[in-house]
């Protein structure tokens, strides 16, 4: 190869494009304050508790607690109607930044929603 340059590997004389753009915007996230854990839906990101720290995690299910039962919502549901407060939710999380074999369930006590949802 001539001039000691390797395949795949930028090059130091690229002309033109001097406009500094390395690719496509990143989405904007939408972030909220939520007033229930009725309003938080599968693949929403929110705080819980976990080891006396608050982390990051990710929803991957909910379901009712008493009845075991798997409650598939997703951000375009319409909050589920909970004024008299009989459901206790459970939600099967992934902590962000975290081995996915700490994912588990939590209760719904163990939000913190003080804390900004994405």
């Amino acid at each position: 190869m001539g001039g000691g340059s390797r395949p795949g590997t930028p090059s130091s004389s690229i002309s033109g494009g001097g406009s500094g753009s390395t690719g496509p915007k990143p989405e904007a996230v939408s972030i909220e304050i939520v007033s229930g854990t009725a309003m938080l839906s599968i693949g929403c990101k929110a705080f819980f508790e976990k080891d006396g720290e608050i982390r990051q995690a990710e929803i991957l299910s909910i379901r009712d607690k008493a009845k075991r039962q798997n409650i598939q919502r997703t951000a375009d549901d319409t909050p589920i109607d909970n004024s008299d407060g009989t459901v206790e939710y459970e939600f099967y999380v992934h902590y962000v930044e975290f081995n996915k074999r700490l994912d588990e369930w939590v209760v719904d006590t163990r939000a913190r929603l003080d804390k900004p949802v994405t």
